[in-house]
């Protein structure tokens, strides 16, 4: 994209991304003074800018990236929650299912050879 500007006197060349590639200029406009000559450079960047957002622009609504936020936000709790619970219920049977040390412990075998009949 090419803008033109200053009476023919600037030329800013942007490349894809939207950056300014180019740069050209008359050495005469340098007689009219810095903020004139800083007042067009601004508004053909600006123009620049307004040219390439209609370019690339659509009809579609901007997301609303707060209410994204929270509404992950209130995921993250809600399964934060369930794999606190789930992580209860799971030390809690494997709490069960240990055996206690201070029991002595019978093996299958041992219990079989006891009920048999002698």
């Amino acid at each position: 994209m090419v803008v033109d500007g200053g009476d023919g006197f600037l030329r800013f060349t942007f490349n894809v991304e939207g950056r300014v590639d180019k740069f050209e200029f008359a050495p005469r406009i340098m007689r009219v003074g810095s903020e004139i000559l800083f007042g067009e450079i601004k508004s053909m960047v600006n123009a620049a800018l307004d040219e390439r957002a209609e370019a690339t622009g659509t009809d579609e609504p901007v997301p609303d990236l707060e209410a994204i936020t929270e509404s992950a936000a209130e995921i993250q709790d809600y399964f934060l929650r369930q794999f606190q619970a789930m992580s209860a219920s799971i030390s809690e049977v494997m709490a069960n299912s240990e055996p206690d040390p201070c029991q002595p412990q019978r093996r299958v075998a041992d219990h079989e050879q006891s009920e048999a009949p002698a």
